[in-house]
Order: structure tokens, then C-alpha cells, then sequence
């Protein structure tokens, strides 16, 4: 039994990792050499130079810094980092912030503010009936928005910059969590340190500078949750006792939240979920004995949480005055059927939302949507599918930007310059319409395909459940975004994860040079794992 329960182990990580090695060669082959595929003129972004060429210089750039530093370690210190690019996050949006439209700006900012000046809603309640997803971060953005209220300060632009500095300091927190996460993950490494500093740039490339920091919406908030989960996850495998429960508890809570503000990044949750079952299990084969307590706790822990925090987030919202129609909520079904509207690559549009939105019957309403999904896959079976899910393959991931700039109405109102030449400088590098812009693109895309080309590279870490739970997680987005709407922005809460897996695979290029380039080994010696 203990041999079988053995298998199931490495079962697990032999079988994520074929399944994820199959998911990054076709998203690869497409995004780098069939990224010419039909795309909607709205999603099309363009970069300065090929992706194959951006690719290469980004390689070339891994390559030459590994030969450079050798086995140095980096004299980094993650904590005083970290608060370093959480003040400059902070100058940069300060000088650029906007005013953003589509549901970020007309609606939740609006709203919060309204809110945060102990104002009624009225009509605008509506849009909340419809997409209720977006009721717990109303309430979190008008919470921060009211700080600068009872300060005596009532102007809309200040109140938005203190979420504005809410995102920026998420931003800033993930990135230690990142840094920490593959400190843990690369344990027993050699390379352990700089693997860690690696992983740290790619996120301060990737995510750091990224200007999602500046629109206040659940993609931003967002960001720490999935790497959070598997950051207390680890720390609950490693645990015992009374510890090991409250971890376990407060994982649960963290990942209920995280889904109430952005429904994503449950799929981490659902990852760690996957493998404690697992593992569980194959203890129960090693030791009959095996501690049933423990699991009756972490049953009840996922218990508790998910019903009585819905049951508390029903009572704030009641108490906040906000009183929903809940035959006006538009289902998953509803984003799945526009995931499936070739005509419009997948993504939200006008026609589907109208589709929906004249059905006033929840029922019927969820039934016509589930109708028209199964339509729409059947009429690409059983060969169009494919290309139909390489277009939205392409979609996806074809963007290191994540879409910036892409949603209808993106920017509506833009304030003054804070500092004239600063303001107007960083402008012109990050907004859609600057003249430097297209050169801090192409630096996101050509990190951004360094990380895809590196997440290509099998890793392999001392738990070989951990690097299951990761690769997991990223199945779990990979299959969300191709089955539901399409959209690059999507992708953007869980780059810290693609950043962790780009980090531990750079670690196996390290070890390569290291065995290239020392002496030869003796008889019986082996290279420390990742």
C-alpha cells in the first residue's frame, strides 16, 4: 500500500506536468508563430519588432546575465525593495492617473464615492443586481474613499487617489509574497537566492511597472490572492498543531474573499484543494491511522467559511442599504456563451449583453444562455473548434500588456499634471497614445514571452506537490479563459504565478551551466534539485 500511495504522488506531478507542457507548446507555438491569426481590431496590439525577435533578445539578455553573476549571490534585500517600488508604483500614478470608463469608472468609482458620502445609490443599484460579483468591492473601494471624507477632504480626484495608493501598495505586497513564495519553493537549491532575485525582476518588469496599478478595479485588488493562497498553503503543509488549523482557516478566508472581489482567482484555491485531498489520501494508504481529525477540520474550516462569510457579506450589503433584484443577475452561463460568439472573438460585446439582458425571468434567462452556449460549441464540432480555440489562444496570451488600453472608453476624463515635465514624460511612456509607449510595450511583451518561453522548461522543487499546486492553478486560468470570455486582462491576476514558474525554470538553465561549465562530478554525486 505504502508503494501504491508513493505512485499516486508522483502520479500527480508526472501528470500535471505532462498536461501543462502540452497547454504551454500550444500557446507557445501559437503566440510566437501563428500570432497572425484572426483578432478583432479592438484587441490587436502591435510591438516594435516580431515576437520571435523579442523573444530572442529576451533570451539572449537571461542568458548573458546568468554567464555574467555565475553562482554570486544578489545583495538584495526583498523588504526595503519592496517598499522602494511601492513609492515609486506611487510617484509614477500620481503623474498619470485617469479617469477610466466602462465598469471601472462609470460605475464602481462613481458609486463608491457616492457611497462614501453617505448618499443613496437610487438607480444605479441596477447594475449591481445584474453583475452582484462587484458588490464586495464597491463596498472596499467606498471604505478607503470615506478616509479622505472624514479628513474634511470631499473632492472625487483625492478619494480616488487613496485606492489608486491601495493598489499601488497591493502591488508592492504581492511582489515580497512572489519573492518569498519561490525562496520556498527553490529550497534546497544552490541557486536558491538568485533564483528568488530573478523571479523579483520578471514581477517588477511584468506586474510592478505594469499601469494596471492606476485603474481601480477587481483586477487590481486582486493581485495578491492567488499567490497568497498557495504562499499559506505551503506554510500549512509545513505545519502541526493548533497552527496548522488557524493557517489552514485563515487560507480559507483569504480565498473567499479573494473570489467575492475577483471569482478567478478561486481557481488557486481549488489547485491546493485538489492536492491536500490527494495527499490525504495517499497518507490514508501509508497509515491506516491516518489523522481524520485533521481532515474533519479542514473540511469544516472550507465549511464555515464559504457559508458563513456569505452569510456575513449578505448582512453588510443589507446594512450598507444596498438591496439587489436577484432575478436580474446575469449568470457564469452568460460569459460563457459570449466565449463562444466567434463573430465577436470571444470577447464582452453589445449583441450578447442584449441577448441577456431582454430576458427579465432568472430561469428562462440562464436557461437561454445555457441554450445558445451548447449551440454555438456544437456548430464548431467536430474539427473548427480547434482553430476556434487557437483565435482565442492568441487572444489571450498574446499580449504582455494585458490588454492596457483596450477596454471601450478606457480613459474619459484626465486630470492636470501634478509635476508638468514628470507628469507629461510619464505619460507619454504610458499611455496608449504617448510617444514613448510603443518602447515600454515591447519591454512588457518581451518579458512577458521570456516568462511563456521559460514556463516551457519542466521544474522540479524538494515537494514535488508544491510544483503540482502551481502548475494546477495555471491549468485551472489556462482552461477559464478558453472556455469563458476571452480576455488578456484576465491573465493579469495571475502573472505572479507564471512569474514563480519562470523564476524556478531559469533556476534548471542555472544548474545546466553550472554542470557545463564546473568539473566534472564524482561517482555517485548528484546535483542538489530545484
Amino acid at each position: 500500500m505504502k508503494k501504491f500511495a508513493d505512485f499516486i504522488e508522483k502520479f500527480i506531478d508526472l501528470a500535471t506536468g505532462i498536461l501543462w507542457e502540452i497547454i504551454m507548446v500550444w500557446c507557445f507555438v501559437i503566440v510566437i508563430f501563428l500570432n497572425d491569426l484572426p483578432m478583432g481590431d479592438w484587441i490587436r496590439k502591435r510591438f516594435l519588432l516580431p515576437n520571435w525577435a523579442l523573444l530572442s533578445i529576451g533570451i539572449a539578455i537571461l542568458i548573458g546575465y546568468l554567464f555574467l553573476t555565475g553562482n554570486r549571490k544578489p545583495n538584495f534585500h526583498i523588504f526595503s525593495s519592496s517598499v522602494l517600488l511601492f513609492i515609486l508604483q506611487l510617484f509614477v500614478a500620481v503623474q498619470i492617473y485617469f479617469k477610466p470608463g466602462w465598469d471601472a469608472g462609470n460605475n464602481l468609482l462613481t458609486d463608491a464615492w457616492t457611497l462614501a458620502n453617505g448618499l443613496p445609490l437610487g438607480e444605479a443599484i441596477t447594475y449591481y443586481s445584474q453583475y452582484n460579483q462587484n458588490l464586495l468591492l464597491l463596498c472596499i473601494e467606498s471604505a478607503i474613499m470615506r478616509l479622505p471624507v472624514l479628513l474634511g477632504v470631499t473632492t472625487f480626484e483625492y478619494g480616488y487617489i487613496s485606492l489608486v495608493a491601495a493598489q499601488c501598495l497591493i502591488s508592492a505586497i504581492t511582489g515580497y509574497f512572489v519573492y518569498d513564495l519561490i525562496l520556498t519553493f527553490s529550497d534546497g537549491s544552490e541557486f536558491r537566492e538568485k533564483i528568488a532575485f530573478i523571479g523579483w525582476l520578471f514581477y517588477v518588469l511584468l506586474i510592478g511597472t505594469s499601469p494596471w496599478s492606476v485603474v481601480v478595479y477587481s483586477d487590481g485588488f486582486g493581485l495578491i490572492f492567488p499567490v497568497l493562497t498557495i504562499w499559506l498553503w505551503t506554510r500549512f503543509e509545513r505545519l502541526s498543531g493548533v497552527k496548522k488549523y488557524l493557517t489552514f482557516l485563515l487560507l480559507c478566508l483569504v480565498s473567499y474573499i479573494g473570489y467575492s472581489i475577483k471569482a478567478t482567482v478561486i481557481v488557486a484555491f481549488i489547485a491546493v484543494m485538489m492536492i491536500t485531498v490527494c495527499r490525504f489520501l495517499a497518507k490514508c494508504l501509508k497509515d491506516k491511522r491516518a489523522d481524520f481529525i485533521s481532515a474533519a477540520a479542514v473540511t469544516a474550516s472550507v465549511l464555515v467559511v464559504f457559508t458563513g462569510g456569505k452569510a456575513c457579506l449578505e448582512r453588510l450589503y443589507d446594512r450598507m442599504g444596498l438591496e439587489l433584484d436577484m432575478e436580474m443577475k446575469v449568470t457564469a452561463y452568460h460569459y460563457l456563451m459570449i466565449g463562444w460568439n466567434e463573430e465577436e472573438s470571444g470577447t464582452f460585446n453589445g449583441p450578447d449583453l442584449k441577448f441577456t439582458s431582454y430576458i427579465p425571468d432568472f430561469e428562462d434567462r440562464k436557461e437561454a444562455n445555457i441554450s445558445e452556449s451548447k449551440r454555438r460549441i456544437k456548430s464548431m464540432l467536430p474539427f473548427h473548434i480547434f482553430v476556434w480555440q487557437a483565435k482565442k489562444t492568441n487572444e489571450n496570451y498574446h499580449d504582455g500588456t494585458f490588454s492596457w488600453w483596450v477596454e471601450g472608453d478606457f480613459c474619459v476624463e484626465s486630470y492636470k499634471d501634478r509635476i508638468p515635465v514628470v507628469s507629461s514624460f510619464l505619460k507619454d511612456v504610458f499611455w496608449a497614445d504617448g510617444k514613448y509607449n510603443r518602447l515600454f510595450t515591447t519591454l512588457e511583451q518581451t518579458t512577458w514571452l521570456l516568462i511563456l518561453f521559460l514556463c516551457l522548461i519542466p521544474i522540479k522543487t524538494k515537494d514535488s506537490c508544491m510544483a503540482a499546486a502551481l502548475r494546477l492553478s495555471l491549468i485551472g486560468t489556462f482552461f477559464f479563459v478558453e472556455i469563458f470570455e476571452a480576455r488578456s486582462r484576465y491573465l493579469y491576476v495571475f502573472g505572479t504565478l507564471f512569474v514563480i514558474n519562470a523564476a524556478l525554470s531559469a533556476g534548471v538553465i542555472m544548474h545546466l551551466i553550472s554542470r557545463a561549465f564546473s568539473p566534472k562530478q564524482t561517482k555517485g554525486q548528484t546535483a542538489p534539485d530545484l
